[in-house]
């Protein structure tokens, strides 16, 4: 898997992150070994989605740990859903 050096400016920082994570957490490895469904998309979609609603939310409210709810989520289903173009090509 390619890893990026830690840059504060690099837009997108963190998805090389999260991706090693949830392999370590899951024991599969994103994109390997099963076929992306459409409802798989709908709910990488429909997750993406909602972890921005908690960001904002969070932000609204001053809570902190909804907000990095909102992210982490937001980032797994953008994950995802690179994963799903990059074994496309």
């Amino acid at each position: 898997m390619t890893t990026y050096p830690r840059d504060e400016n690099r837009p997108g920082q963190g998805h090389a992150d999260l991706t090693e994570e949830l392999e370590r957490e899951t024991g599969v490895r994103q994109g390997e070994g099963h076929d992306r469904t459409a409802g798989d998309k709908v709910e990488d979609a429909t997750n993406e989605f909602a972890g921005k609603v908690k960001q904002k939310f969070g932000d609204m409210t001053d809570d902190e740990r909804l907000q990095s709810e909102g992210t982490r989520q937001e980032l797994e289903a953008d994950a995802n859903q690179t994963t799903d173009r990059d074994d496309r090509r």
